[in-house]
C-alpha cells in the first residue's frame, strides 16, 4: 500500500486515509481533522497514518486537488446503456470497483460532481474522492485495470455534459436511489421533496442521514438521497458539505434512537 501511495503521489494525486474495509475517512484530530477535506500529497504524512492505522484503506481526492474527474459506473447495466448511446469503451486510466468501474480522466470543471446523473452513473469531482486500489470494501478489492496517466474521453465527456444540461442545469440530481415507501415518515418525505432553508440545512440534513443509517441503508444509497436533498435546499448544499454530514453519521453504528428533528416533528 505504501509503495502504491508513493506512486499515486508521484502522479499528482492527493490521498486520504479511509477506515479499514470502508469508504469512510478516518477522523483523526491531529492528522486528518477535516475528514475528506484533509487530502494530502505529503508521503511522510500518509506513512504516519499507516503507522497508526496499518489496515487503513486509501482514497484519492478528485477535482482540482488531484487534477482528475472520475466517472463512477456502478453496474454492468450502466455500461451497456453508454454503449447503446454509441459511447466507446474508455481508453484512459481505469479501476475496477466491487460493482463497476472508475473511469479517470483529466480534471474537467464542466462535468459537475453529482450522484445519479444517469442511472448508476455518478460523477466525482471537486470536493469528492474515490476509494483506490488495492483498498477493499466489504472484503472486495479495488483493482487497477489500466494503469497510466488519465487521458481525455471526448465522446463520454460530451455525452455527460449534455445529460447535465437536459436535467435542467449541469450537476442537477435525479431522483434518489432509494424511493420512500409507505413506512417512511412524513418529515423524511418532506425533506427529500422540499429541502431545508439555510439555517436548518445542516441539522435537518444530519437527522435525515441518521434516519437512513438506522434503516440499514448503504452508504452509497444514503449519499445519493442526501445529494437529492441538498439540491432542494435553499441555497443548495455543496457536495463536500453533504459528504461531511454523511461521514459524521456513518462513524456510528445504527441505533433505534430517534434523531432530534424527528422528535420535533
Amino acid at each position: 500500500m505504501l509503495e502504491l501511495a508513493q506512486k499515486y503521489i508521484d502522479m499528482g494525486f492527493s490521498l486520504l486515509a479511509l477506515s479499514p474495509n470502508s469508504k469512510i475517512p478516518i477522523m483523526d484530530k491531529l492528522l486528518q481533522p477535516n475528514g475528506s477535506k484533509s487530502a494530502t500529497n505529503n508521503f511522510n504524512h500518509i506513512k504516519k497514518m499507516f503507522e497508526l492505522y496499518p489496515k487503513m484503506n486509501l482514497g484519492i481526492a478528485t477535482g482540482q486537488a488531484s487534477g482528475i474527474t472520475v466517472i463512477d459506473i456502478d453496474s454492468p447495466d450502466a455500461k451497456i446503456e453508454l454503449q447503446k448511446n454509441n459511447i466507446p469503451d474508455p481508453k484512459t486510466r481505469l479501476h475496477k470497483t466491487p460493482r463497476g468501474w472508475h473511469v479517470i480522466i483529466p480534471y474537467d470543471a464542466e462535468i459537475k460532481q453529482t450522484a445519479a446523473l444517469l442511472d448508476k452513473i455518478d460523477i466525482r469531482n471537486d470536493g469528492g474522492y474515490i476509494v483506490c486500489p488495492p483498498s477493499q470494501v466489504d472484503n472486495i478489492k479495488y483493482e487497477v485495470i489500466r494503469d497510466g496517466k488519465p487521458t481525455r474521453e471526448h465522446e463520454l465527456e460530451s455525452f455527460l455534459k449534455s445529460q447535465g444540461t437536459l436535467n435542467g442545469r449541469s450537476g442537477t440530481h435525479r431522483a434518489p436511489p432509494v424511493t420512500p415507501d409507505n413506512k417512511t415518515p412524513d418529515w423524511v418525505r418532506n425533506l427529500i421533496s422540499n429541502g431545508s432553508a439555510e439555517g436548518d440545512r445542516n441539522s435537518q440534513g444530519a437527522s435525515l442521514a441518521g434516519y437512513w443509517r438506522n434503516r440499514g441503508t448503504s452508504y452509497d444509497d444514503a449519499f445519493g438521497i442526501m445529494m437529492a436533498y441538498a439540491d432542494k435546499c435553499d441555497p443548495p448544499m455543496a457536495e463536500d458539505e453533504v459528504r461531511r454530514t454523511v461521514d459524521s453519521i456513518w462513524r456510528y453504528e445504527p441505533t433505534n434512537n430517534m434523531f432530534p428533528y424527528q422528535d420535533n416533528r
